[in-house]
């Protein structure tokens, strides 16, 4: 799996729990505190190993929050603000599944939907950033250039010679012309000619006669 597909599973897997317990709360009566406290929680550890998984840490095999926290506030100072919510929701991993361990009441689980939506909300933001990074990354690394070709404009991957776009149009070794901005292109030209953004071009197919 590569980083991009785990964080994705991390963050789809979290949204899904705190749905699920937004759900719950809307629509079971007398409400599942314990359930809803239960899907928090698991959204808020998911949330936290995502936004490791960002930066590339692998994250510990526990349930627990504080720890998970302490390691994105080595990253980001601002999960400090998380310290609240974490606090509340880390024990809702295991005790909500035995008898008599925890007594749940309605407005708990109301503050653990809010608590998690507060920490969904900070590890979106970053990984918003994330994936902002990386489109920006792509687009240096593979810009494009807007070509115009017998009056029609297209995209392309830049750098692109002459005889490369007519590769592509499969025009390569055809009796043709090229005029670039009102300029002929010579055969001997193709290879060493790289388009720039905005070129206009006509490409002409030339016919014998008889």
């Amino acid at each position: 799996m590569d980083k991009k597909e785990e964080i994705k599973q991390w963050f789809n897997i979290a949204e899904k729990d705190l749905v699920a317990a937004e759900q719950l709360i809307k629509t079971s009566y007398p409400i599942l505190s314990e359930i809803v406290c239960f899907h928090c929680q698991q959204s808020a550890e998911k949330y936290l190993k995502g936004f490791l998984a960002i930066n590339n840490i692998v994250s510990p095999k526990i349930h627990v929050l504080m720890p998970l926290l302490q390691m994105c506030e080595t990253i980001y100072s601002d999960f400090s603000t998380l310290t609240t919510p974490c606090a509340f929701l880390t024990n809702y991993s295991i005790l909500p599944r035995y008898p008599n361990e925890l007594q749940i009441t309605d407005n708990d689980a109301r503050i653990a939907v809010q608590y998690a939506k507060k920490i969904q909300e900070l590890a979106t933001e970053k990984l918003n950033d994330y994936l902002n990074s990386m489109t920006d990354k792509d687009n240096r690394e593979f810009p494009s250039i807007q070509l115009i070709i017998n009056g029609e404009k297209r995209q392309f991957d830049a750098p692109i010679t002459v005889l490369q776009l007519l590769e592509m149009m499969e025009l390569k070794g055809k009796p043709i012309a090229v005029e670039r901005n009102l300029t002929i292109v010579s055969f001997r030209q193709y290879a060493e000619t790289t388009l720039e953004d905005g070129d206009s071009l006509e490409i002409v197919t030339l016919v014998g006669g008889g």
